[in-house]
Formats: structure tokens, C-alpha cells, sequence
């Protein structure tokens, strides 16, 4: 089935069901017993596909869903009072996305595929008053709201103390880690979002992110065809991003302390 450019295909059948789904611990029932998944069965309404490119929602719309990326990546991103674009995040599988706005009638940032995508739907509160949402469900919700904030401050703090080329070194140590939780090789993997992309995440400029990969390309530290990217020295990488220079043993404690590890594992598991 092909779908216009400016459309999304939506399905109501042949739902997937969290209790069946190898991302359940990434994802919205992440923390849930089995006994408890069962409800988020029934709320998930609806499947939607969206091609690379388009918008899952836009920045001003109505706030309708909760979605949750079942394959796929898109980026967060929105638009400051000054007309600047700001990347917010990068959603891959099991990542959830529109819990920035569960309070407000609007989406407050926009989601755009990076790639053809999968995404399952979920109605948000005001959508759903029409209907009693069950009781955890609105608590899980929260719940993940809440460790959306953590982790961004989280992220935010991490990133403030470090150099340019240092953020870029934990951008790729953290890409590393997500894939791997998701069962992919966390050495070799595809960037798919751009460098401008990146620089806008990190509060870098492009140049800055394009000479920093060259560094690490000519230091033997990572391998980047195109956009394919393999880490060669992860220690390394590691040392730059607590500011150290990469061959001083003294500072690998200070890497760790502020490695994708530990931001995450401070922020999105508790």
C-alpha cells in the first residue's frame, strides 16, 4: 500500500499487544508485571506507518496520542521564538514520544521520521474523557513523564561540562549503549540522522560536529563511511568526553562518572 507524501497510513487490525512484544521493557509497560500489561492491550487503537521525512505530529497540534516507536527513528525537534530549530532527542524502538505535552492541549515540539517508521497509538488524556483510562495506566503514563524530565536534565547537566568535542564523543557512546539494549551491535550502526542534526542536539555547530569526526576518524579511534559508524576505541572516546586527553589512564574514573551509562541509568531506569 503507498501512501502520499503528506499522509500516514493508519491500521486498526492486527494490533500488536505489549504483552507479546520484546520491547515491552523499553517501552511504555517498562516496570509493569505481566499480570499488569494486559490493560495497554485494549488502549493501543492504532498502528500507524510513516515514511522518512514526515511528520508523526507537528509542533501546534492538537494533543491527541501517545505514541510509542515500535520500529524505526524520528527526531524531536522544535521551533524557538527566534525561528531556530532545536533538536530535542532522537526516539528509536521502544522509546516513547508526545509525554512533553500530556498536560497541555498542544504538542509543544515535532516528531519526523528519519526513516520509514512503525508507531503504536495510544489515546492521550484528552482524548480519552470520554472513557475511564484504567487507573495504572494513567500512573504509568506519569510515571514516564516524570523519567522523560530526569533524563533530559540528566542529559542537559552532562552536556554543559563538556567540550564540544566531548559531547560529540557521548553522542556516539550513548547511540552505542541504546542500540544495545535493543539487541543490536552497539560497535558498527548507521547515523541516521544528519550532522546538522546532531550539532543542533549537542548546542554545537555543524563544523563543529564534522571536524570533531574527523579527529576521531584520524586518531584511529572510529571508522565512518557515509553515515555508517564503527567505534574502534571506546576508551578513548570515553576520555574525551570526561576532558581528559584520551591516552591519561588518571581521568578513566572521571569518564565513567559521566559516561551514557551512568546519565541513563540515573535517569531513564528508576
Amino acid at each position: 500500500m503507498s501512501a502520499r507524501p503528506d499522509r500516514i497510513q493508519v491500521w486498526r487490525k492486527s494490533m500488536p499487544r505489549c504483552s507479546r512484544c520484546p520491547l515491552a521493557p523499553l517501552c511504555i509497560p517498562t516496570g509493569l508485571g505481566q499480570d499488569e500489561i494486559g490493560p495497554l492491550d485494549v488502549e493501543i487503537d492504532r498502528r500507524v506507518r510513516i515514511r522518512k521525512g514526515q511528520p508523526l505530529f507537528r509542533q501546534g497540534d492538537a494533543h491527541a496520542r501517545i505514541y510509542a516507536v515500535r520500529s524505526g527513528t524520528l527526531k524531536a525537534h522544535r521551533y524557538i521564538e527566534d525561528g531556530r530549530e532545536q533538536t530535542t532527542g532522537f526516539r528509536m524502538q521502544g522509546d516513547v514520544l508526545g509525554l512533553d505535552s500530556i498536560d497541555e492541549p498542544h504538542h509543544v515540539s515535532t516528531a519526523t521520521a528519519l526513516e520509514d517508521s512503525e508507531i503504536c497509538a495510544l489515546p492521550g488524556a484528552r482524548a480519552s474523557a470520554d472513557h475511564a483510562r484504567p487507573a495504572l495506566i494513567e500512573r504509568q503514563l506519569l510515571r514516564l513523564a516524570s523519567r522523560e524530565i530526569r533524563r533530559d536534565d540528566a542529559v542537559r547537566f552532562t552536556l554543559s561540562a563538556m567540550s564540544a568535542e566531548g559531547r560529540v564523543a557521548w553522542f556516539l557512546l550513548s547511540l552505542s549503549e541504546r542500540f544495545t539494549a535493543r539487541g543490536y551491535s552497539g560497535v558498527e550502526f548507521n547515523l541516521r540522522m544528519t550532522r546538522d542534526d546532531i550539532g543542533r542536539y549537542l548546542g554545537i555547530q555543524l563544523e563543529t560536529v564534522s571536524r570533531s569526526l574527523s579527529r576521531f576518524t584520524n586518531e584511529g579511534w572510529v571508522a565512518i563511511a557515509h553515515r555508517r559508524v564503527r567505534l574502534l576505541d571506546r576508551d578513548a572516546l570515553g576520555r574525551i568526553g570526561a576532558g581528559a586527553a584520551p591516552d591519561n589512564a588518571a581521568h578513566a574514573a572521571a569518564a565513567r562518572a559521566i559516561s551514557p551509562t551512568a546519565v541513563l541509568s540515573a535517569s531513564m531506569f528508576v
